[in-house]
């Protein structure tokens, strides 16, 4: 996981997400949950071919890799 955000990072994306059916891996990360509706809408139109979309158990979270150091298993000084 650290090598995908230091390479999010040396692209220059500040923010990435995932759709997860294991939220508290995540979010032991530093990722955060928000509403999938605040995902691009790229990512919703894949879904509407997704046999589960009418009963999505995926949850939507985000990193900010240019926000504050709150990631208890890496720091955003580890990540540079």
């Amino acid at each position: 996981m650290m090598h995908l955000i230091k390479k999010a990072k040396q692209m220059a994306i500040e923010q990435v997400f995932v759709l997860t059916r294991v939220p508290e891996f995540f979010t032991q990360l530093g990722f955060t949950s928000v509403s999938k509706s605040q995902l691009p809408e790229k990512v919703m139109k894949d879904c509407e071919i997704c046999p589960r979309f009418h009963a999505c158990d995926e949850v939507a979270l985000t990193y900010n890799i240019a926000g504050p150091a709150t990631i208890s298993t890496f720091s955003h000084a580890e990540i540079e």
